[in-house]
């Protein structure tokens, strides 16, 4: 009996060390019978080493931002009210904070905006520009206007002009040579895209401005003059905008500048349109802004048209352009058409400033 079960053993240990063809006959000779088992070999897993090596070039080491706070018995210091005191750039020296239209409220209206969905290409005739002049602007003739009460500075990739021509508001051009002669007797200064002025004409715009003109720039003007004009007011970003039609949205529906808008409503940008950066001034109005170009801007704001005070006068300063189009061959074309309005929101905005400027000259 002790000699079955060491026999049994040595088989068993056999199935596991011994090859098969060895461990046959000693299970033959004590007669028991011994399974075959196949063993399938082990899963082999690689890793792999990773040195860490020391960052010495590309990236700064992460170092969080130190936050200060001056406390006076537990209590924030509150800064000094501000003193107005008329002069130009003066009034609004000292940081005010969030923009009007750019706050809570905004924002709200921004994310709440439903998506404009596929827009239509139509054609414009004068007459569309005529009725809605009619219906928003009743108590004020454009057979009243004189032609040197608007002037227009012409641009390259802008023309104001054939919407002025649209609603019979007589005008006269100008530029670097006879600017001097033209701003005198003028309301209303509008410089087209790329706004190409000199040194002493950019003078002679702010001085305009301060004694109580209205100046309506538009996309490159941006960076050509208007941020030379009134420092500290707007800048561009830095970055550039594709052609598209982006969605507007009218933050600040309480601004007479908006009247007759409907938000929100398409609006085309042309390819390099200059994005806007919004200096911290007391007077600066985001009028409109897009959830689309929100992404698109180092701000995330989105700032399509915005406003602000100068001295005695009023700047408006949009993105993209106030001409129906500038890359589809006919002009009467309106790629961004405005819900009821029909005549583009950039349209819209463009046109009751004129309008507003004209009005208080008339």
């Amino acid at each position: 009996m002790e000699y079955l079960g060491y026999a049994l053993l040595v088989c068993a240990a056999a199935q596991i060390f011994v090859p098969v063809d060895r461990m046959q006959p000693a299970c033959a000779e004590s007669k028991s019978r011994v399974e075959i088992i196949e063993v399938q070999p082990a899963t082999t897993y690689y890793t792999t080493r990773v040195k860490k090596v020391t960052n010495t070039t590309k990236y700064p080491p992460y170092a969080p931002q130190q936050v200060q706070h001056s406390v006076v018995g537990h209590e924030v210091l509150k800064r000094p009210s501000t003193t107005l005191s008329g002069g130009v750039g003066q009034d609004d020296d000292l940081d005010d904070g969030i923009n009007r239209g750019a706050g809570p409220v905004a924002d709200a209206l921004l994310k709440q905006a439903p998506q404009i969905g596929n827009v239509k290409q139509i054609h414009l005739s004068s007459d569309v520009f005529r009725l809605w002049m009619q219906k928003n602007w009743p108590k004020l003739s454009v057979a009243d206007l004189k032609p040197q009460y608007t002037v227009v500075v012409k641009g390259r990739y802008d023309h104001a002009e054939h919407v002025l021509d649209s609603c019979r508001i007589p005008y006269m051009t100008a530029d670097n040579s006879n600017l001097k002669t033209r701003l005198p007797q003028a309301a209303l200064l509008v410089i087209n895209c790329p706004g190409e002025l000199s040194d002493s004409s950019i003078d002679l715009v702010r001085q305009f401005i301060d004694r109580g003109g209205s100046l309506l720039t538009t996309d490159w003007s941006l960076s050509g003059c208007l941020e030379k004009i009134c420092p500290g007011y707007i800048y561009w970003d830095g970055a550039y905008s594709k052609s598209e039609v982006v969605d507007g949205v009218v933050v600040l529906p309480e601004n007479n500048l908006v009247g007759g808008a409907v938000s929100p409503a398409p609006w085309k940008l042309d390819d390099k349109s200059e994005l806007i950066k919004p200096g911290a001034r007391k007077s600066v109005q985001i009028l409109a802004r897009s959830r689309q170009l929100s992404f698109e801007d180092t701000v995330n704001l989105g700032v399509l048209a915005l406003t602000f005070d100068f001295g005695k006068g009023r700047v408006l300063h949009l993105i993209g352009h106030i001409d129906n189009n500038t890359d589809l061959a006919s002009q009467s074309a309106l790629p961004d058409p405005s819900p009821q309005s029909i005549i583009s929101l950039r349209q819209v905005i463009s046109l009751n400033f004129i309008m507003n400027a004209l009005s208080r000259r008339n």
